[in-house]
């Protein structure tokens, strides 16, 4: 459902995930007792979008909502080379939200888009995968915030020649449960700047390329 009023667009959205699993352990996860249990995952997830029309150049927009994911079978189950399965995975869920402004300019010949946006994510049961030693292993994680910005350009010319331009700043730190103590750390690999570009043109053909980096620090 969409309501718009006065260029203002009000988005609600409201949906139910449910799944019904039947989790097996490999020989090298059994530790004793049974190998073998059901498991039935309920996840509701609500979300409230605005878009706000400010100009004939300019739309502002925000999000807020709740999330939920479900472990992969790689996740649980590793793919029989450096990443190995955790069949014990829960679902990770959470509350994401975010505000943007987009700003295009349209010409003759030429249209420039810039857009931005702010982003924050506080999860619980994050799924985040860690290194043991030659392989990696997904786990939950107890608590969880990222925080993100991120910016991009566009530029066409005559619908000839397009550059789009990227650069996302991302900041996690993961804060284990426990009933005495919450520690805090960083989450490796989800605090990063990735920076890349693509541009493409066509003359008739088409001609296209990539580039990009992406530092990363803990």
């Amino acid at each position: 459902m969409v309501t718009q009023t006065l260029r203002l667009a009000v988005i609600p959205s409201l949906r139910l995930e449910t799944a019904k699993d039947t989790l097996t352990s490999p020989a090298r996860y059994r530790l004793s007792g049974v190998d073998t249990q059901p498991a039935t995952y309920w996840l509701p997830n609500a979300r409230l979008a605005l878009v706000q029309w400010a100009s004939e150049q300019v739309t502002l927009r925000a999000n807020l909502g709740r999330y939920g994911r479900l472990p992969s079978l790689t996740e649980r189950y590793g793919n029989t080379g450096l990443l190995l399965g955790t069949p014990n995975l829960v679902p990770e869920s959470g509350t994401n939200a975010d505000v943007g402004a987009n700003w295009t300019r349209q010409g003759e010949r030429l249209r420039l888009s810039l857009d931005g946006a702010l982003f924050a994510v506080w999860a619980r049961n994050l799924i985040h995968f860690l290194m043991a030693g030659p392989y990696w292993r997904p786990e939950n994680v107890g608590l969880a915030r990222i925080l993100g910005a991120e910016t991009s350009a566009t530029v066409d010319w005559r619908r000839r020649f397009r550059f789009f331009g990227q650069t996302t700043f991302t900041d996690a730190a993961t804060r284990k449960t426990s009933a005495e103590v919450m520690a805090s750390s960083f989450l490796f690999g989800h605090a990063c700047a990735p920076t890349h570009g693509r541009s493409c043109a066509t003359f008739p053909w088409r001609v296209a390329g990539a580039g990009g980096c992406t530092p990363t620090w803990t």
